[in-house]
């Protein structure tokens, strides 16, 4: 992550501890997930196309950096809120934007998953289809309908009308027969580790 999108986190934290207080809402910094997604990624990067289809299904390279990075991003989460005795985690995850992650069959997965460790993972937003409904639910609760976060560059939606049905069973085998266990090794080798800080 670059120095300006850092700094757009940071602004959106100061936001939420303006409107909600000290005591709800604390910033624990910014954490670098670069090296649990490359362990995901090693094994896959190296495979032929044939070979990737015949091995996980049919899976774009995309989608497959899209579940390995979302999978990252929650094995740090994980690891946080054990540390910290977090009991929920909310996730922005949107049916409509299209990525195999953020359907049904995968979503029920990484539920289960928090679950392993007796956290609840929720998607508010997740029927929401329309930008603007949801700067709308933001504004109601006073929150600057800003988006501030940075943004994948890499991740691309499967169709613009609907999700590809072979994309998202690849990506349920892939998560079932090879991730999962994977991140559960994470998780109990660095359980009691502080996650990297961020490069800026």
């Amino acid at each position: 992550m670059h120095q300006i999108g850092s700094n757009n986190i940071k602004k959106g934290i100061d936001r939420l501890i303006k409107k909600y207080g000290n005591d709800k809402v604390k910033f624990i910094g910014i954490k670098n997930i670069s090296a649990i997604f490359r362990s995901f990624i090693k094994d896959f990067y190296v495979l032929k196309p044939k070979e990737i289809s015949k091995r996980y299904g049919q899976i774009s390279v995309s989608e497959f950096n899209c579940l390995s990075c979302r999978l990252a991003m929650y094995i740090a989460t994980i690891i946080i809120c054990k540390q910290n005795d977090i009991k929920v985690v909310a996730d922005g995850a949107r049916k409509s934007q299209l990525f195999a992650i953020e359907q049904e069959g995968m979503l029920s997965l990484f539920e289960e998953l928090f679950k392993t460790y007796d956290i609840d993972i929720v998607f508010p937003v997740k029927d929401i289809v329309s930008d603007y409904e949801l700067k709308n639910e933001l504004i109601i609760r006073g929150i600057i309908p800003k988006v501030d976060e940075s943004q994948c560059l890499l991740g691309l939606p499967l169709k613009s009308d609907d999700v590809d049905k072979e994309h998202l069973e690849a990506s349920i085998n892939i998560f079932n027969n090879i991730l999962k266990d994977k991140a559960i090794k994470i998780i109990e080798k660095y359980k009691d580790i502080d996650i990297g800080e961020e490069f800026i």
